[in-house]
């Protein structure tokens, strides 16, 4: 079956493309017309009985590649899709919906193999299968899409990397010389700019690249070994992140990209749910085999002795904590139950715009380094050589530190990557780990808090109950299809982003830290020294001593207790000989174990003296060790205390925030559950407090004896009532077990408003480097839309197949719409429009360097686009940026309509008929045209010169003349076309008149074709001749209609481009006309030469003067059908003008 469709799938591409073509923007026709493509006389036809859901005659895809039982209408599949990409998979609610509806409308399905009994879910499966392959299709399409763009970004580049010279042309709009080159476009400053912003322009090298296979993210490295900008498929996905063209910024300003990294478990996948075989090949999702590979790299790193030459960044101790309260550091704890479900969870790479970059599936109980490591080597085989990157990590202290010791990434990687830990997860990290890699703290990464791969897991919760079930490669399917659609919405919505974090980030939070700063007396200088001595403090090994001092004395301690039990042992032993009075060389054995007890007594006191705590802690030297241990464990009991005391007090604010309306309410059950919580861990807590004070008691038995100075502070006992000890000072005082500093304490931990301007002056260094990275970002997307705009315009100027044209005008639409949606004031006003200029100049450049050496390229039509806003409103909020766009809600993008440009062929058109009134000297479009015939059948032709001579002066008849004798001789063997198999008489009684114009949709080779009312009755009445008009535009709805499947062999001219080829300086007209036609690429040239009759050399079949015209669309027709003439007479010219009323009858209205 799988394998079935796939064969079936690139035949279905090019009429699924000619239904969407001719179905763009305007309603299909409502008769069904059968289309046999076998003309094999041999070929036996069947039929076939198929149930149709939603009928629409124009397009319908099968739910199976063989003998097909159910149909399902194209437009309700792309209808679904519509909502899939804003909900989730539903085929289960739409096929229970189509059932109710038909059952409603009188139509019901029943089992026939089970006596007639109503079937609960007849369209489930079917409509499964049409929804999964349909899709298939499509990606084909979008693929294949991506592939023309990509050829034409390889074009630009090379023009580009040709073009170093830049050449200046001339801006029609205002004067201004522009610059063309790769880079951000700008006009010159002139004395008159007062802006006070200039941008600079920058000189790129560009690579020419090789064509780009069916996947973006396979793409090669440049042809010149190194890489300089980013891959396409990067730059598509995030132009602010991947859209530069500089590279190599160091780490103090944040690095060149920003991306984070998370696992969700939520997304599991049920064992026994199954599989399926693999029909799709994800974008994002990174092969399994590329995982394990690096899987198995780490696991052989590991075994080998760790880098000796690794400088912690942090003390051992806070790292050692942080991998103990994160379960992702934990890579061997299962997470998921293993026995239940094969897939485990998914790992995302997402940039800092929230954008999902890359997707891994996890298949082992844990969050392995290994998924993390695989995608940051996947991404830096994508960016250039220099480029640098930050990675927020939830346990990016862990995975740096296991990075500097055993090297899981290559040295050209970790020289150019910088750990951090996102914001939410960076407060549950120690202190001093924190201040190396919380991104609030450190320099660099501004405002950027890591957190996107959470908001993309709220975008994707709803796929969590229908993945969970589904066949595993429908699953990657699901989620991969999904991702794709986040990632445009969020792409298109970069102005918001940028305009949000601007507002909302950078301008609000700096104006709230520099009120801060305005209260306090403190110089920034000062502010400055006490967080460089804050952070000495904290970071040094000395701070962090009592947890290793802990591990030290409880082991010296451990072994102290095993010797006294020896002892106490031995002394029981002597005892127990004496008194039986035994041998003088048994208490001589006796007497040697306790000389032995005592000399390893010396020992573990030596054992104790290395542990080098006077040199660690000096004020301690020549303490007793039990007073020390004491010491240590009433700190640790302490720190432990306070966090689940803090805790168990926020649960607490919950419920009363929730009780007095502050927050929702929890309701019943939760707040039940909280309540029974809090229960069950008061007892422990307590007990936890009266340990700790009997710890303070024996401490101050200790220091009240001799030995114990009076400088070291002891514990104070705390509270057992919670009510008090929430307001107990003591409770967030460390133990300290050194004795009291004799020098003041410092500014930055006891004076407030140092620790308030620490705060402040940090806020404001984040906000300044925020924002120049939204300057940065703006400037990456605005070179991004000009090379894409360029891209996608020269893509449809230069792809040889017509039926993708609507496909990449969309896309180029949707290119140009990002103008309005991208401008905002980071950006100097006109950067978008003379991006635009930019485009348009390169693409004409490329255009016009390729047919100066011949018509080797393709060219579509290119319509223009015509925006349509809302009108201006003054009362605009505040929310709102420059473009009208609500920075609040992402979801309500500024709302553009694009209007079918039919101006442009009514001006082409218009264009065509003045060049023709201009030379025939007519009176429009149904003037004939005169040509000099002899009375001998010679017709006199003049070459350009003459025809010039003749125009200027009408009445004077000279120059060479060029006589050719013509010689109506029929060719032997021609196959006559009569029509029979259409059965004519059937559209005789075709209506006689249309109340509103009729339209042709816009195809790769024809503009739109409207038919009026005054044309209709002109085509139907017997004694009216055909303008030029009608037989154009009837020979465009002949090629689409007879010429369907075997449009590459024909090309329909106009009537107009002989009029516009006698004329010279026609201004490009028969060009622009006949470029869409593809003539070079086709077999035969149809010209209606809507000319006089030439006299009487063969048998004339028509004897009146108003069918000449259709009998040119009947030679037309004959030869689009596959034939070489007709054999129609006179009398049955009736009958085929009634053929082409039906067919422009079943055109649709226009709107």
């Amino acid at each position: 079956m799988y394998e079935r469709w796939k064969k079936l799938l690139p035949e279905i591409v090019e009429p699924l493309l000619g239904y969407l073509q001719q179905s763009a923007g305007n309603p299909v026709a409502s008769r069904f017309v059968p289309i046999h493509s076998c003309n094999t006389p041999e070929c036996v036809q069947k039929t076939h009985d198929v149930t149709i859901l939603f009928w629409d005659p124009s397009g319908m895809f099968p739910t199976s590649p063989t003998l097909p039982r159910i149909a399902v209408s194209v437009d309700l599949l792309e209808f679904y899709f519509a909502i899939f990409e804003r909900s989730g998979d539903a085929i289960t609610a739409l096929a229970r919906a189509l059932r109710n509806y038909y059952t409603r409308r009188g139509w019901r399905v029943l089992d026939s193999a089970n006596q007639g009994t109503p079937m609960l879910d007849p369209f489930r499966k079917p409509l499964g299968y049409a929804v999964q392959w349909y899709d298939n299709v499509r990606v084909l399409i979008d693929r294949t899409v991506d592939h023309a763009i990509d050829n034409a970004r390889a074009t630009i580049a090379a023009h580009l990397q040709s073009n170093m010279s830049a050449p200046v042309s001339r801006d029609p709009t205002d004067g201004h010389p522009l610059v063309v080159v790769d880079g951000p476009m700008t006009q010159p400053a002139t004395s008159s700019d007062t802006t006070g912003s200039s941008a600079t322009t920058s000189h790129t090298t560009e690579s020419s690249t090789p064509s780009p296979p069916s996947k973006p993210k396979s793409d090669d490295d440049s042809t010149s070994g190194s890489r300089r900008e980013c891959a396409s498929f990067l730059q598509h996905r995030c132009p602010a992140c991947f859209g530069g063209a500089e590279w190599g910024r160091p780490f103090a300003e944040g690095g060149d990209i920003v991306v984070a990294i998370d696992g969700n478990f939520s997304h599991r996948h049920l064992r026994s749910a199954g599989d399926s075989p693999a029909f799709y090949d994800p974008d994002y999702f990174i092969p399994k085999e590329k995982v394990d590979a690096v899987g198995a790299r780490i696991e052989a790193l590991c075994k080998t002795p760790s880098n000796r030459r690794y400088v912690p960044k942090v003390p051992d101790e806070a790292v050692d904590a942080c991998e103990q309260g994160h379960t992702a550091a934990d890579e061997q704890k299962a997470k998921t139950n293993g026995d239940r479900f094969d897939d485990t969870g998914i790992m995302a790479l997402v940039c800092t715009h929230d954008i999902p970059i890359f997707l891994i599936n996890i298949d082992t109980p844990g969050e392995q380094l290994k998924y993390s490591m695989c995608m940051l080597e996947e991404l830096f085989s994508h960016i250039p050589d220099n480029a640098t990157v930050a990675a927020l990590y939830d346990i990016g202290c862990v995975a740096d530190r296991g990075n500097g010791l055993y090297s899981y990434l290559p040295d050209h990687i970790t020289t150019r990557l910088l750990w951090a830990i996102s914001v939410m997860h960076a407060y549950g990290h120690q202190w001093a780990c924190q201040l190396v890699y919380n991104p609030r703290l450190r320099p660099g990464l501004g405002l950027r808090d890591g957190e996107g791969v959470e908001r993309l897991w709220s975008k994707l919760r709803v796929f969590i109950p229908i993945t969970r079930t589904s066949g595993r490669a429908r699953r990657i399917w699901l989620i991969d299809r999904q991702a794709r659609v986040i990632g445009d919405e969020m792409r298109n919505s970069l102005g918001i982003f940028i305009i949000h974090k601007l507002k909302h980030g950078v301008r609000l939070q700096r104006a709230n830290a520099q009120n801060i700063l305005s209260e306090i007396a403190v110089s920034e200088t000062e502010l400055r020294r006490q967080w460089s001595l804050q952070q000495e403090a904290q970071l040094s090994i000395r701070a962090h001593a009592p947890a290793r001092l802990k591990k030290e004395v409880d082991a010296v301690l451990v072994l102290q207790g095993d010797i006294d039990r020896v002892e106490t042992a031995i002394k029981a032993v002597r005892a127990q000989l004496q008194a039986s009075g035994s041998s003088s060389q048994s208490i001589n054995v006796l007497g040697q174990l306790e000389n032995g007890l005592e000399e390893l007594g010396n020992r573990v006191e030596s054992l104790y003296t290395s542990l080098n705590v006077s040199d660690v802690f000096p004020e301690l030297k020549g303490l007793n060790v039990d007073f020390v241990k004491m010491l240590v464990l009433a700190r640790d009991v302490k720190v432990n205390l306070r966090k689940r005391v803090t805790a168990q007090f926020l649960e607490y604010d919950r419920l009363d925030r929730a009780a007095g309306g502050k927050d929702n309410p929890l309701g019943t059950k939760l707040h039940q559950h909280t309540r029974k919580a809090i229960s069950k861990r008061q007892p422990s807590i307590l007990t936890a407090i009266r340990k700790f004070n009997k710890y303070c008691m024996i401490l101050a038995d200790a220091a009240s004896k001799p030995g114990i100075p009076a400088s070291i502070v002891l514990p104070q006992p705390l509270a057992t009532d919670l009510a008090k000890l929430r307001d107990d000072p003591n409770l967030y005082e460390d133990v300290w077990i050194t004795p009291n500093p004799s020098q003041e304490p410092p500014r930055w931990l006891e004076d407030q408003d140092v620790r308030n301007g620490i705060q402040a002056l940090l806020k404001m260094d984040r906000c300044k480097e925020e924002e120049a990275r939204l300057r940065r970002e703006a400037d990456n997307m605005t070179r991004w839309f000009g090379r894409e705009l360029a891209a996608t315009q020269l893509a449809m100027s230069t792809f040889g197949d017509a039926l993708y044209a609507p496909l990449l005008q969309q896309r180029h639409d949707d290119v140009a719409l990002l103008q309005r949606r991208w401008d905002m004031e980071l950006l100097p006003s006109g950067r978008l429009a003379s991006r635009v200029q930019w485009a348009e100049h390169t693409v004409r450049e490329i255009l016009d360097a390729t047919e100066t050496r011949g018509p080797a390229l393709n060219c579509a039509t290119v319509v223009s686009l015509h925006l349509t806003s809302l009108e201006d409103d003054d009362s605009l909020s505040d929310d709102e940026g420059e473009d009208g766009l609500s920075a609040e809600d992402v979801d309500n993008p500024e709302m553009v309509d694009l209007l079918e440009d039919v101006t442009y062929a009514d001006a082409e058109m218009a264009e065509a008929q003045d060049t023709m009134s201009n030379t025939t000297g007519g009176n429009g479009p149904e003037t004939m045209i005169d040509t000099d015939m002899s009375d001998d059948g010679v017709l006199a032709v003049w070459d350009a010169s003459t025809v010039q001579e003749r125009a200027a002066s009408p009445s004077q008849n000279c120059g060479p003349r060029i006589s050719i004798q013509f010689h109506w001789i029929c060719p032997a063997g021609l196959r006559q076309d009569d029509f029979t198999d259409l059965d004519m008489a059937q559209f005789i009684r075709h209506a006689s008149h249309i109340l509103a114009p009729r339209v042709l949709p816009r195809a790769s080779s024809s503009n739109p074709i409207q038919f009026n009312p005054e044309d209709f009755t002109r085509i139907a009445a017997d004694n009216q001749m055909l303008n030029c008009d009608c037989i154009n535009a009837c020979a465009a709805l002949l090629q689409h209609t007879l010429a369907r499947n075997d449009r590459s062999r024909c090309a329909v001219f106009s009537t107009y481009d002989i009029n516009c080829a006698a004329n010279n300086d026609d201004g490009g007209a028969l060009w622009r006309s006949i470029r869409h036609r593809y003539y070079w690429e086709r077999d035969v040239w149809l010209i209606p030469v809507h000319r006089e009759g030439m006299g009487d050399q063969t048998s004339r079949v028509q004897n009146n003067g108003i069918d000449c015209g259709v009998w040119v669309l009947a030679v037309m027709a004959a030869h689009l059908r596959g034939f070489d003439m007709i054999a129609l007479q006179e009398g049955d010219l009736r009958l085929f003008r009634a053929y082409l009323c039906t067919l422009i009858s079943q055109l649709p209205e226009r709107t």
